[in-house]
């Protein structure tokens, strides 16, 4: 680490350059939210309290009760489906037609006049 800033001095001044000097790192993030937690934690039992008294009130009771299982449990990991397409064979009949017509599109080309050149049936 000691040789970086030489070595950017050395860049600088073979670019005909100067650099301005480093700035000092910033704090992070966690580290500037940290006195806005000191000053929450003291109110948790109370905020608990208030939403499972909303969880009475019909027009609170769903956001009471997601914020509730949220922090109690953690919000649900969302799910992605993952499907490997190695060859346009792995492409179902709707997907080939889609990537035809968008192709077709693109390269300006009128799909019913060229229709036969781009049919292929399976044997």
């Amino acid at each position: 680490m000691a040789g970086r800033p030489k070595r950017r001095a050395a860049l600088a001044a073979a670019a005909g350059t100067t650099l301005p000097p480093p700035q000092p790192p910033k704090p992070s993030l966690r580290k500037l939210q940290q006195p806005a937690r000191d000053e929450a934690k003291p109110y948790t039992r109370k905020s608990v309290a208030a939403l499972a008294a909303a969880l009475e009130v019909p027009g609170e009771r769903v956001a009471a009760a997601t914020t509730l299982l949220a922090y109690a449990w953690g919000r649900p990991v969302n799910q992605i489906e993952v499907r490997t397409i190695n060859d346009f064979t792995d492409l179902t009949q709707e997907e080939r037609r889609t990537l035809k017509t968008k192709l077709a599109n693109q390269l300006g080309i009128n799909l019913i006049e060229h229709e036969a050149e781009y049919t292929h049936t399976e044997h």
